[in-house]
Parts: structure tokens; C-alpha cells; sequence
């Protein structure tokens, strides 16, 4: 299953933003962009799918981890940020009676600047 799975787009949506591709969903970094920054992008909603009696706490991490390697199916030996700039999405809705998706957001008249203007970077260097 694909992390992020909830909220899938907000990955596609950055790397739009900054004309750039989405790497493979378990690196240690979600894209590189064109001047060769990682970007983490983390997203997080106040409603999920199942039942809740209460809104999500919400809550983002970027404490320093030992990268993951695929390939040796081993974890690296060094605590480090894995991206250079982390890009936090929040899905502010609060009722879910409808349901709800950022889909919306990706209809093919949407250009490239009304997508960057959805976003609301924080940059930590």
C-alpha cells in the first residue's frame, strides 16, 4: 500500500509546483526539485475515513532518521533530515458527510500557478 494513501495528491501536487516529478513512495524524500532541494512532503487531515468521536491531532514530525536502503534492505548508519525543505498540507475540513478529496484541485483547467497558489510552504534549511 502506498503511504499517504488518504491523501495521495499532495505529493503530485507539490512536484507540479515546482515542475518537478514524484519519486518512488518509500525513498527517503518525496521529490527532487529542478536545483536539486529534496522535498519531504507530509500531509495530514482533521477527518479520515473510519469512524472517529473525536477531530485528528494533528501533528508533523521532521526528526532526524536513519535513511532507509532498499537495495541492501538495511537502514543507513548516520541520523540525518532526509530533505532539505519540508512542505506541510492540511486538509482544514472538518465535517465528512460528503465525503472529500483534493481531486478537484487536478482538473485539467487548473494551471500550474493556481496549484502553486493552494500550497503553503515551510521551509527549514
Amino acid at each position: 500500500m502506498r503511504r499517504g494513501a488518504y491523501w495521495p495528491n499532495t505529493d503530485l501536487l507539490v512536484a507540479i509546483g515546482v515542475k518537478s516529478a514524484v519519486r518512488d513512495s518509500w525513498g527517503v524524500y518525496d521529490i527532487t526539485a529542478p536545483d536539486a532541494a529534496k522535498i519531504e512532503v507530509k500531509s495530514a487531515a482533521y477527518v479520515q475515513s473510519w469512524y472517529q468521536k473525536h477531530l485528528s491531532n494533528i501533528q508533523f514530525g521532521i526528526r532526524k532518521t536513519l535513511e532507509w536502503i532498499p537495495e541492501k534492505n538495511d537502514f543507513g548508519k548516520e541520523r540525518k533530515r532526509q530533505a532539505d525543505i519540508y512542505v506541510f498540507c492540511l486538509l482544514t475540513r472538518i465535517h465528512n458527510e460528503h465525503g472529500v478529496s483534493p481531486t478537484p484541485l487536478l482538473a485539467s483547467s487548473t494551471t500550474q500557478g493556481e496549484i502553486r497558489d493552494y500550497l503553503r510552504y515551510l521551509t527549514l534549511r
